[in-house]
């Protein structure tokens, strides 16, 4: 009984002391430190036993993940940081919250910030109170401290000089080639294309990284990929939780499925560290991040070595995890701004032809391409891949005149601070690429602003490779595509660890051929070519009808990758298509002298009839004609155009438009919402429009030859067809008396004579909506009205063949009329 009472003693101390320490744990110290912030004028919201500020979080989390923005509104941080935001309005700049009974102190004054990331001391390491963090990027350089930071940094850093980095520009335009290859062959079966964009930046920024770190392809590493996509999810769910140490070595569902990815991960990357020490006799261990790491790891002459095989594979899941999250959302972020501002896409296009032509950028032209750097700034300061970085006191401290107790969280807002007007402007939260002319130091009203790699010491070693990596990937996407954001995408934002769209990117791809032309005459603008630049004849030969898609994108393709010595000229510049000089006139008081002569100065020089199949197209009528013949078109067809008879159609118009709006709505009819082809569907309105106009005027005789006696003979469509044999109408019938000329005429032309005007238009008018249904009705209904329209010009060919042999039929009240 003496041994069991001694049992129990002990046990109800262990007891009694864990009680202790967890009543000073989670009341006594929690207040304490919520006495010492107050009396240093630091408030916060009220500390909660066990929870802290937790369960705020987490619903004003839930109230802003229900939110979504207009494509035009960059302050996502009601959806991702909502808290943050709330308290900052309350409390200020600097405040105290609790995660758990743990205090953070959110640090949104720059000043306050630059004082921790400077640091060189050690003041303020890395918080690593999260164990999914460790598992996910291991204990690599993102998470070391002090003489541990100093041993990897030292081993990795030769791996991202600038001279290395400008190598890795080949590897990374082949890796991005070849994901717009499988573009383009999706757009060949059409015009445009609907792609995600964020899930193809993130496989392209995988294989960029596998290729320049690791020496191998995106199919080899992507199982890591997948695994530490997992990891990164698992990792995030638990950020809002109460922090318990001993959790972490409980058999709980996360934790056995956290143990198992880390596992599969680190025997993935073992085996991609074991074929390259497998080969390492006969091509060494390489150049590349994997390589300076394996040296390390085995130095010769019996040197302790720099890293072990542990801080290998550590660092390999830093680089797999930080080397393609972050630069995939970068250039996720940057599409999207690219496809809302249509300007600036221009702008950086144009750039990008100057600076790149159509060849692969490479690393003397990427560092060119100041506007491309100004957008991605721009984008990592509205949409920095992380929100937020998070320190820890190392000691009890004075930040920027605010006792700190060791151990407190320093929680600093990325997103917050990167939209703070009394740091950017009143303008901070409005793209404005242009803030960026002057440099990073210079674009905010503080030096060191833009925290999207962080700063000091600790900044992201890989910052320029990421720059390297988007400004050539958005250079390559520049020259070849058209971006537009897809109707589907949603705006949402949202934070897992790094900030990315909730509902993916879709954007439309277009090619970008025809652009291509208008960009190199803008070029020209500037040059002055030679006879020998252009070999190919663009008008005579690109745009000649070929058997073959295939052939005409070929010809575009050798008009577009000519080069040539050129030297500086002006607005007015030759070029040449084969042996025909051309030249370009684009100064607006030279335009006006050619256009508004009126001595037949610029008609000694006709419009341009080199190419046959434009005269085929559009005949040779007033559009193509020059000189007296012009003269005598415009003559025929200038009356067809005044101002009162064109008010006259607006029925007509509005009739049309009618009809095809009526099918619009018998399809709305079956839903709320129904997608549409507009473009074909305008080109059926306005060719119904032009064919019922011209009808109109032919059966009120408004249109056509003046006669003698001001009579009018029908003659536009004489312009469009071709003469038909047609009989003869008999020059002696006679008009009947309720009919007025031009509509008797065509009443007698088709064979009807009693039909009146008013049943004309009412049989017109049921042929109009049978037009709008599907099927055979519709085709039936068309052809009528095409045999309609037939008769209406075989009539008036056979009047213009009269009037041009001084013969008028008598019922038109014409005269005979002299060709």
């Amino acid at each position: 009984m003496g041994v069991a009472w001694m049992v129990a003693a002990a046990v109800a101390a262990v007891l009694a002391s864990w009680a202790f320490n967890a009543l000073v744990h989670l009341v006594w110290r929690p207040y304490a430190i919520t006495r010492r912030f107050r009396a240093q004028g630091v408030r916060g919201p009220e500390y909660r036993f066990f929870t802290g500020s937790l369960g705020e979080i987490k619903r004003l989390r839930g109230e802003g993940a229900a939110v979504t923005l207009d494509v035009d509104d960059h302050d996502f941080i009601p959806m991702v940081q909502p808290h943050l935001r709330k308290w900052i309005a309350l409390y200020g700049r600097t405040f105290v919250y609790w995660t758990g009974a743990r205090p953070n102190v959110c640090v949104a004054d720059v000043n306050v910030v630059r004082q921790v990331l400077f640091d060189r001391n050690g003041l303020y390491p890395k918080n690593l109170m999260n164990p999914h963090i460790s598992r996910l990027l291991g204990k690599g350089l993102v998470l070391t401290d002090g003489d541990d930071w100093k041993r990897h940094r030292k081993v990795v850093h030769p791996a991202f000089n600038m001279d290395k980095l400008k190598m890795m520009t080949v590897t990374m335009s082949d890796c991005a080639r070849s994901m717009m290859s499988e573009w383009e062959s999706q757009l060949a079966k059409g015009g445009e294309v609907e792609i995600e964009l964020s899930s193809r930046f993130e496989e392209l920024t995988a294989d960029v990284i596998s290729h320049t770190a690791f020496g191998s392809s995106y199919d080899e590493g992507k199982r890591v990929f997948l695994a530490q996509r997992e990891l990164q999810y698992l990792a995030f769910s638990t950020f809002f939780n109460v922090q318990i140490p001993a959790l972490k070595y409980l058999p709980t569902e996360k934790n056995l499925r956290t143990w198992k990815l880390d596992k599969q991960v680190r025997g993935m990357l073992m085996d991609i560290i074991k074929t390259r020490l497998a080969n390492k006799d006969t091509a060494g261990y390489g150049n590349d991040l994997l390589g300076l790491m394996l040296e390390a790891c085995a130095p010769e002459h019996g040197e302790t070595p720099m890293l072990s095989m542990d801080e290998i594979i550590d660092e390999c899941k830093t680089f797999f995890f930080a080397g393609h999250d972050t630069t995939s959302h970068l250039l996720t972020w940057a599409s999207f701004l690219l496809s809302t501002h249509p300007e600036w896409q221009d702008r950086l296009r144009e750039e990008v032809r100057r600076e790149c032509g159509d060849e692969v950028p490479t690393g003397d032209a990427l560092n060119k391409l100041k506007l491309v750097n100004m957008f991605l700034l721009e984008t990592l300061r509205l949409y920095g891949p992380v929100s937020l970085i998070q320190r820890k006191a190392g000691s009890d401290l004075d930040l920027g005149g605010v006792r700190v107790p060791e151990g407190a969280i320093l929680t600093i807002p990325i997103a917050t601070i990167h939209r703070d007007k009394e740091v950017w402007g009143d303008d901070a939260g409005e793209f404005k690429p242009e803030r960026f002319e002057n440099g990073v130091t210079r674009a905010a009203k503080y030096p060191n602003a833009l925290l999207s790699f962080s700063s000091g010491p600790r900044s992201c070693i890989g910052q320029n490779f990421a720059m390297i990596e988007a400004k050539a990937v958005v250079a390559m996407i520049l020259q070849r595509f058209a971006l537009e954001l897809s109707p589907k995408y949603v705006h949402a934002p949202m934070d897992v660890i790094t900030l990315r769209p909730r509902h993916g990117l879709p954007m439309l791809l277009k090619r970008l051929l025809p652009c291509a032309l208008h960009y190199d005459f803008r070029k020209w603008i500037a040059l002055y070519g030679t006879s020998s630049s252009v070999v190919t004849d663009l008008v005579a030969g690109v745009l000649r009808p070929s058997s073959a898609l295939e052939r005409f994108l070929g010809r575009i393709a050798v008009f577009l990758t000519y080069e040539a010595p050129c030297v500086a000229a002006g607005k007015t510049f030759v070029y040449w298509t084969g042996a025909r000089p051309n030249v370009c006139v684009t100064d607006v008081n030279v335009v006006r002298q050619v256009l508004f002569d009126r001595t037949g100065l610029a008609a000694s020089t006709p419009k341009n009839l080199m190419n046959p199949h434009i005269s085929r197209l559009l005949g040779k009528g007033l559009v193509l004609t020059d000189g007296d013949d012009w003269k005598r078109h415009r003559k025929v067809v200038h009356p067809a155009f005044n101002m009162d008879k064109l008010k006259m159609m607006t029925a007509t118009m509005s009739d049309c438009a009618r009809s095809m709006m009526s099918e619009w709505e018998a399809q709305l009819a079956k839903g709320g919402e129904v997608e549409i082809e507009l473009s074909s569907r305008f080109e059926e309105l306005t060719a119904d429009v032009i064919s019922h106009g011209v009808r109109e005027q032919l059966r009120r005789g408004e249109m056509g030859l003046p006669g003698a006696e001001g009579a009018p003979v029908p003659g536009l469509l004489h312009f469009f067809q071709r003469p038909d044999p047609s009989p003869q109408v008999p020059p002696n019938r006679e008009e009947p008396p309720d009919m007025e000329a031009g509509q008797a005429g065509e009443g007698h032309a088709r064979g009807h004579h009693k039909d009146p005007p008013r049943q004309q238009g009412h049989r017109r008018l049921r042929e109009r909506p049978a037009r709008a249904h599907a099927g055979g009705v519709r085709v039936g209904a068309r052809r009528d009205a095409d045999a309609e329209h037939g008769r209406d010009h075989r009539r008036v060919q056979d009047l213009l063949r009269r009037a041009r042999h001084h013969v008028a039929p008598a019922h038109m009240g014409l005269v005979p009329v002299g060709v």
